[in-house]
């Protein structure tokens, strides 16, 4: 008889603690559901995007660091065969960025040997990783790296507008095609029809220092 109601005893206290646990998610869900609903605003980033308005001292001035020969031949370098790329970075590998820096260092230093050393440490100072010798091997050799640069630049960068986002600063460009005309920093206003492609270079900043992150090209607006 006990056990009976023993056992009687425990399917009620069972069924007591279902119906309190039933009421406890169903009060968490109805909760949850508040949360969405449109009288709530949602927590969002507060990283926001900054515009800054360039004059046309601003625009010659960036237009002069992006005319300069050693950036302007590494970059030709990357673009080389890529010309016709959209909404891809060309810097989103080692390889490439490779390029980029044997392109420039070559360019800066009086040196015919450029060795691991050489190379990890431009990697450092203009992107601030160290490069996968792995993906880079194919330019290694007797003990030092070796790329053929292609000394023709074929392409200048225009600037249009600076952004910034966080620590990042989003650099938006025309790429036109080379003249002697057009390489002027204070050339500012062209004609449309001389805009090859558009492109973003984001560099991020860090502890106060500039590195260079990716680089974009984008179809014309009006061929998009």
């Amino acid at each position: 008889m006990e056990d009976r109601e023993t056992k009687y005893l425990a399917a009620v206290f069972g069924v007591v603690i279902f119906v309190i646990l039933l009421v406890i998610v169903l009060a968490l869900i109805n909760t949850s559901t508040a949360f969405n609903h449109v009288d709530y605003d949602v927590p969002t980033s507060t990283t926001t995007t900054t515009k800054h308005e360039l004059n046309e001292n601003d625009k010659i001035s960036y237009n002069a660091n992006l005319s300069e020969k050693d950036f302007l031949i590494a970059i030709n370098n990357v673009i080389k065969g890529k010309i016709s790329y959209s909404s891809v970075d060309l810097l989103d590998n080692d390889e490439t960025k490779f390029i980029f820096i044997y392109s420039y260092l070559k360019n800066r230093e009086d040196t015919d040997k450029v060795d691991s050393t050489l190379i990890q440490n431009y990697a450092m100072r203009i992107f601030r990783i160290k490069l996968d010798s792995n993906q880079i091997s194919a330019y290694y050799s007797d003990d030092n790296y070796y790329y053929e640069i292609d000394n023709n630049i074929q392409y200048i960068l225009k600037v249009t507008d600076i952004r910034e986002k966080g620590d990042f600063t989003y650099i938006d460009v025309d790429i036109l095609g080379y003249s002697e005309e057009l390489i002027d920093s204070s050339i500012t206003n062209y004609s449309n029809n001389l805009i090859i492609k558009t492109g973003t270079i984001i560099a991020q900043n860090i502890d106060g220092q500039l590195y260079l992150s990716s680089f974009t090209l984008e179809n014309r607006e009006d061929e998009r």
